[in-house]
């Protein structure tokens, strides 16, 4: 249970809800937000259409994650598409964040 953040499933299982969320709960945010439209809804379904892989790439960006994971969802990315980009987006992420903790951690013990 100790290292149940250091396993990829966790973060498989982490961004497939987000996923689920957005596939299921359509009709329900439609509803409770009004404002953003079955129409707008299908002009984002065009747009993860045409740039997918770039949109689903912004999931590593702390703070979008969860928007691009649940409106990737809800305008019915595949699943295999959207496991595979995001795996992509925050492996770049952790990636990134490790080159600058090794470098802070060589610049104190200078």
């Amino acid at each position: 249970m100790d290292n149940l953040l250091l396993e990829p499933w966790t973060w498989i299982l982490i961004i497939l809800v987000k996923y689920t969320v957005g596939k299921g709960g359509t009709e329900a945010i439609l509803d409770r937000f009004p404002q953003i439209g079955r129409e707008r809804l299908d002009r984002y379904a065009e747009l993860y259409e045409r740039h997918g892989p770039i949109i689903l790439l912004l999931a590593g960006v702390p703070g979008l994650d969860t928007i691009v994971c649940t409106v990737a969802g809800a305008v019915g990315v595949k699943r295999t598409t959207f496991i595979f980009w995001v795996m992509i987006a925050k492996l770049v992420r952790f990636w990134l964040i490790a080159v600058v903790l090794t470098g802070a951690v060589n610049l104190i013990n200078r």
